[in-house]
């Protein structure tokens, strides 16, 4: 132990000694390692902690859930020990603080104890909760503390759920999480997963599963396996139950799979986070790279020290023990301060939570992630440094007490620094490649024509509780009052109202019947109805193609004039016209079928999904006044007269309150906020691979300065000469240039083919263009070239400031 400590005091007095080498080395590797210390603090906490239900890898889900008929069946399994089904609906909360649209979970009584969580307050549910003829409810931590300040004596209290009264029977614990809020997300929300539980017949919208389907279908299934019974056999006993289920008519031919929760849950990120974790590997291996450079010209530099210590019967164990008990002090010196970085890094990244990835807001140094640091640390600085030490091991004392000071070569040490650089080159430009593939991915969805103008609209989402609008004839009065208000609002420049969001969920799809199309499987004659077909709808109101700028390409818009007692009429897009006859003005005056006929009036451009390719969904706009059916959830678009609509929120929220004091407003959003997020994740992954690819390139530059420059101070005698005998400045500076040009050169020949090949990780991520895109081949390659020349230039440009008479006289 002491003569342990007494090497690592040696060592550190050495490097206090050369700060300039101490502060590079312990800077690249501050950087590789702060950066592996991010991603892996990442995976940890999505991929690695356990999900906070008991045995969690015993627990499979199906999703979407079979009906209930073969749930009935499934549940009674011998391979399940308890299956439960839930789901998640919005719902309006009262008699807690403001009225609230929140999230509420259906579950049967049984799912706490499927899952193996027991509430931190009160009671669960119990077996005969779907029957009792009270209300109860379940509270989430969250909720508890929001809207009751955490007062323990809670259980007792009522809650309005939709206008119906609800007895808290506990608290859930506060590390409890809904399978909804460990899942990545998929757009914006009003809150991650569901804020209360009720059993699940005891919603106000229930309806016998029984008796009808329909209230069954959406809901999902969580089951835990037997003991001893393997996933594969589970979903063998459920397969065979499956073909002995009468499936509705609406689910014919569909097959329903269980799924390890685990895997579930984690979906694309361990595709994703691998990418992550190749890249800040390669970022390390160049960081690597560098110190071991610096460590070769450090151990060249001190040659004549260490052959002295060997002349004086140091062994070349003692000698390799020195060398790598340096390299230890500076990764562990670097680990040090990549830690402090990572710190930094976190909450950078953990400011991506919510709308990217559920969970990264806990995202953390814990003491796993800490450990991770210390023996990367260690393993990092140990193997940078062991093939330096061996070389020093290798030397001969005579002949490195003849070499002059200042003018050390070792036979082999230059060609292996030009190996490092040449790698570091290599990797570099396999990051920059990578990164600018997922940035140019990025920027072409960014600027991509979504069919509509996002900038200075405002969004917002109302839900009318059933309970207390019970008639369609109310929900209807409810909205037109509203957008009439709305759109006599201050600024404002144009109201809607729309059943689905531009950019947000899906739309509804019905069957109805086309008259007279030309083409596709059921063209027919001119004033023919055509079969019934799924079709896709929507229900706007108010100047909704104006609001969202959406082109008309041919007649008119819906707008005021389509009141309930005027002709019917609808709009739809170019994919619906072109899915029945030719060409948009082809599709006018044609009719549709859905409980009535309605005429197309109008044809309206296409919308696009954010970063998807996928073609647009053919789409019928139904006027709100004239709809077959009135949503009782619909969202408020208005237009003020910039591009800032947040400005607008306010005006809205005290208008809400003036309608009806307890209907809640929620997801009041600008439009373009909710484009952007659609694209944050792929912001979030391109972002890190930015920095790595942009530290990478950095390091691989400063070690084409270093290899250059100590080849320049270790030349400088064969420089002089050079000049002394006629040799122009220029043929130095085009010597030294030449020299780290090739290594540049030579590491981007090798690393195009190696990049191509290495960019099939990125093919799944990437959906504005291709993995061979030639433009940021080509951009890449400038890059990386204009830094090494950079690299180069600066030693190069002090190779001609050498003094030959200086240096020929100090020989």
């Amino acid at each position: 132990m002491r003569d342990t400590l007494h090497a690592f005091r040696l060592a550190l007095r050495a490097l206090l000694r050369a700060p300039a080498f101490t502060g590079a080395a312990v800077v690249a590797l501050a950087l590789g390692i702060g950066g592996s210390t991010v991603v892996f603090s990442v995976v940890n906490t999505l991929l690695l902690q356990p999900l906070p239900y008991a045995d969690p890898d015993r627990l499979v889900v199906c999703d979407p859930g079979p009906p209930w008929a073969l749930y009935e069946q499934w549940r009674t399994a011998d391979v399940f020990d308890g299956m439960a089904a839930y789901n998640e609906r919005a719902a309006n909360v009262s008699g807690a603080g403001e009225p609230e649209r929140i999230i509420m979970a259906r579950v049967t009584p049984n799912f706490l104890s499927v899952v193996g969580v027991k509430p931190a307050i009160g009671r669960a549910f119990g077996p005969q909760s779907e029957a009792d003829g009270d209300k109860i409810v379940l509270l989430t931590d969250a909720f508890w503390r929001k809207h009751y300040g955490g007062a323990r004596d809670v259980v007792g209290r009522t809650l309005r759920i939709d206008d119906q009264a609800y007895t808290v029977i506990g608290v859930l614990p506060r590390q409890f999480k809904t399978v909804t809020q460990l899942m990545p997300a998929v757009g914006l929300s009003f809150d991650w997963g569901a804020a209360v539980f009720v059993p699940l017949l005891r919603d106000p919208l229930r309806r016998e599963p029984a008796s009808t389907d329909m209230f069954w279908r959406g809901m999902k299934l969580v089951a835990r396996l037997s003991p001893g019974v393997t996933l594969e056999q589970a979903r063998a006993a459920a397969g065979t139950i499956a073909k002995t289920v009468k499936l509705p008519a609406y689910l014919a031919g569909r097959s329903f799979t269980l799924e390890r929760l685990t895997d579930f849950v984690a979906g694309e990120l361990p595709a994703q986070m691998a990418i992550l974790a190749a890249a800040v590997g390669l970022l390390l291996l160049v960081a690597g790279a560098n110190v071991a450079n610096l460590l070769l010209a450090r151990g060249t530099a001190r040659q004549r020290e260490l052959a002295t210590r060997a002349a004086l019967g140091a062994s070349a164990g003692q000698l390799v023990r020195h060398a790598l008990t340096e390299s230890l002090v500076l990764g562990l010196a670097g680990g040090l301060l990549g830690i402090a970085a990572a710190w930094g890094g976190v909450r950078v990244v953990s400011a991506f939570g919510g709308p990217v990835l559920a969970r990264l807001d806990a995202v953390g140094l814990d003491l796993r992630v800490l450990a991770f640091a210390c023996v990367l640390s260690m393993a990092v600085g140990l193997l940078a440094g062991i093939v330096p030490a061996l070389r020093l091991a290798h030397a001969a004392p005579a002949a490195a007490l003849q070499v002059r000071r200042g003018y050390a070569r070792v036979r082999g040490r230059v060609p292996l620094s030009s190996v490092l650089v040449f790698a570091e080159v290599v990797v570099s430009l396999v990051l920059v490649l990578g990164a600018g593939l997922l940035a140019r991915d990025f920027t072409t969805l960014a600027s991509a024509d979504l069919g509509f103008r996002p900038e200075g609209v405002l969004t917002a989402d109302v839900s009318l509780s059933r309970v207390q609008y019970p008639k369609t004839p109310q929900v209807g009065a409810f909205f037109a009052d509203l957008l009439d208000r709305a759109a006599g609002l201050p600024g404002i420049r144009s109201a809607a109202l729309s059943s689905v969001a531009p950019a947000g969920s899906a739309v509804m799809s019905v069957n109805m019947q086309v008259e007279g199309p030309t083409r596709g499987a059921n063209a027919g004659a001119a004033g023919a109805l055509a079969p019934e077909d799924h079709e896709y709808t929507q229900v706007v109101g108010g100047n909704y193609f104006r609001t969202l700028t959406v082109p008309i390409v041919e007649g008119r818009p819906l707008d005021s004039r389509d009141a309930a007692g005027t002709e019917h009429v609808v709009v739809v897009n170019e994919a619906f016209a072109r899915k029945y006859w030719d060409s948009p003005r082809q599709a006018m005056r044609h009719r549709v079928m859905l409980g009535g006929y309605y005429t197309i009036v109008g044809v309206a451009g296409d919308l696009h999904d954010v970063a998807s390719t996928r073609p647009p969904l053919p789409l019928v706009y139904f006027a709100l006044p004239q709809s077959p059916w009135v949503p009782s959830q619909m969202t408020v678009l208005l237009k003020g007269p910039g591009d800032d609509a947040a400005a607008l929120a306010a005006p809205l929220t005290r208008l809400m309150r003036q309608v009806n004091p307890n209907q809640p407003l929620y997801n009041v959003l600008t439009l373009d906020r909710i484009v952007s997020t659609q694209l944050a994740r792929r912001r979030l992954i391109m972002t890190m691979m930015a920095v790595f690819a942009g530290l990478a390139l950095l390091l691989a530059a400063a070690g084409v300065y270093g290899v250059l420059s100590y080849a320049v101070a270790q030349r400088a005698h064969e420089l002089g000469v050079r000049m002394a005998i006629g040799g122009s400045r220029r043929d130095v500076f085009s010597l030294v240039l030449g020299r780290g040009m090739r290594l540049v050169g030579f590491g981007v020949v090798a690393g195009l083919p190696i990049a191509y090949a290495l960019t099939r990780v990125l093919a799944a991520q990437l959906v504005g263009v291709t993995r061979t895109d030639a433009p940021t081949y080509v951009a890449s390659t400038v890059l990386v070239g204009a830094l090494g020349l950079f690299g180069c230039a600066v030693p190069a440009w002090r190779a001609t400031r050498v003094d030959p008479i200086v240096t020929l006289r100090s020989e």
